[in-house]
């Protein structure tokens, strides 16, 4: 069991079960002190033992509302937080196997790979690279939330939003984008030649690029709050 949850988990899982055992163990006893008080024609102690056996059946009766309350309160809870925690790490480390790039490295061939990306206003310092295809479904609900971010960095001279098309040809991206009204750079990407140098399975994904080529972040998978996390960093690489 300790090696599954933390100590405090455990610890807590180990009390309710003792609290468990304490049931019949408080019920027992209160019996056995009624059955006795019976035995006394003594009322003193007929009624020493009531009390007694009053107090062991009241405390297996309130035990089920203690555990309820340790169960809900606390246990529920904190196991709750820590498997959620395992997955998240677990999904952390199978989703990083499909990466072949991740933030700290370096995509110094990134030129080669996307060819000239240069703005109307000048050369392009700061990338976001999103790869995506017309059939897949996150890719497609993750777009317009792109696009708005890329509409906020419009402006200025030094930020591009690369949408590549893993899979998708000029003509089908055309296309798409004639249909859906996007302004961001969208690159055909047909044999993978591009989303092979930065992962292997998994889209959508994006990237943040800085000035020096080094990759500051990582989103696998479309999630709101992360690309809120990434307008963040974005912003403090952008007043730099």
């Amino acid at each position: 069991m300790s090696s599954d949850f933390s100590l405090l988990n455990t610890a807590l899982i180990w009390a309710y079960t003792v609290l468990l055992w304490c049931i019949p163990l408080f019920a027992i006893l209160g019996v056995a002190q009624v059955a006795v008080a019976i035995g006394y024609w003594r009322s003193e102690k007929r009624t020493r033992r009531l009390k007694r056996g009053g107090i062991f059946l009241l405390i297996a009766a309130l035990i089920p509302l203690a555990q309820l309350g340790l169960w809900r309160g606390v246990i529920r809870p904190s196991l709750g937080r820590e498997l959620m925690a395992k997955s998240g790490l677990a999904q952390e480390e199978q989703f990083s196997k499909t990466s072949n790039r991740r933030a700290g490295d370096k995509s110094e061939d990134f030129e080669k790979l996307f060819g000239e990306t240069e703005s109307p206003h000048g050369p392009i310092k700061i990338v976001v690279v999103n790869f995506f295809a017309t059939w897949c479904g996150p890719c497609l609900a993750e777009l317009p939330h792109l696009q708005r971010l890329a509409d906020k960095y419009a402006d200025r001279n030094d930020v591009l939003f690369v949408v590549v098309g893993r899979d998708e040809t000029r003509e089908t991206l055309d296309a798409f984008v004639a249909d859906n009204g996007f302004q961001m750079l969208f690159v055909p990407d047909p044999d993978r030649t591009i989303y092979s140098e930065f992962a292997n399975e998994i889209i959508p994904r994006t990237y943040l690029i800085d000035r020096d080529r080094t990759i500051r972040f990582e989103i696998i998978g479309f999630d709101e709050e992360m690309l809120k996390e990434l307008d963040a960093r974005l912003q403090s690489l952008t007043s730099m």
